[in-house]
């Protein structure tokens, strides 16, 4: 039986500090994010069921300590949380490099059913003071819509950037040859030859092989085992948000460029309060 800290505040920063740790471990294993929640998304299958409800778990404790100011855990709930902790990091202790097929069992069995709330963990991390403050502010809101574009693509940034290479490198091959220039030619294919060996890397860091292997090895192909794979990972509310508020705003600059001055003003007037209710909708 786990014993509470007498004190509260050091039981705020033990079930912090834990999680924390956690944290760590998992983006020394590659995960990518601003918090659990994204970091468990990021490494996508890599994970088992049962270790993603352990991070679940811990995710809620952490939240309900950070987020609530009056909250409690009995002496039982904290030694739950402790050895949800100690189980996912023998877990991702051997992640890599051992297959999942030589892993040890991780039982997810000892956690209640009903017990505890996934709701928190589900939402993203709340922003800091200062984003919230410029999502408040004209023109610095642009900033903020592009900080909300950065984290709904964080969790499959690699994947996003393998996809716009290939890509790239086989829009310079078809300009150089369409144009007779060598060099661009060269440096397109070096390019696309170049993220296709990442790519096929990358598909081998997936334990599981998700996809079949003609998907991630056929050049061109691929570029549908990265959507695949992206989809998934994307916050695709954050993305509606960041792109509503930038595109309205270069819609009103449109419309002053045309001397719709009145026109241009209620776009940009629009898109700032789009900005500002993003900002609630996220604390």
């Amino acid at each position: 039986m786990a014993v509470l800290p007498e004190n509260r505040l050091l039981l705020t920063g033990k079930v912090v500090s834990l999680t924390g740790r956690i944290e760590s471990r998992l983006a020394e294993c590659g995960a990518v994010g601003t918090g659990l929640r994204e970091k468990t998304d990021s490494l996508g299958s890599k994970l088992s069921p049962e270790v993603v409800k352990l991070l679940t778990y811990i995710g809620s404790i952490r939240n309900r300590f950070a987020h609530e100011p009056e909250a409690e855990i009995s002496a039982e709930e904290f030694a739950l949380f402790e050895e949800s902790v100690r189980m996912v990091q023998e877990e991702l202790d051997i992640l890599w490099p051992v297959s999942r097929s030589h892993r040890p069992a991780v039982s997810s069995s000892l956690l209640p059913e009903e017990e505890f709330d996934e709701s928190p963990y589900r939402d993203p991390e709340p922003d800091s003071d200062w984003l919230i403050l410029a999502g408040r502010l004209p023109v610095l809101h642009l900033a903020y819509a592009v900080h909300l574009f950065w984290r709904a693509v964080t969790p499959g940034i690699r994947l996003l950037g393998l996809l716009v290479g290939e890509v790239l490198g086989a829009l310079l091959i078809a300009f150089g040859i369409w144009k007779g220039e060598p060099y661009v030619t060269g440096f397109g294919s070096a390019l696309f030859l170049m993220v296709h060996g990442f790519g096929i890397w990358e598909a081998h860091r997936d334990p599981v092989r998700t996809f079949p292997a003609f998907l991630y090895m056929t050049p061109g192909l691929n570029l549908f085992y990265f959507l695949l794979r992206l989809l998934p990972l994307l916050n695709w509310m954050m993305l509606f948000e960041s792109f509503a508020i930038i595109m309205v705003w270069i819609a009103a600059i449109v419309m002053a460029a045309r001397g719709e001055i009145t026109i241009a003003g209620g776009l940009a007037f629009l898109s700032y309060i789009g900005g500002v209710v993003a900002t609630y909708v996220r604390r």
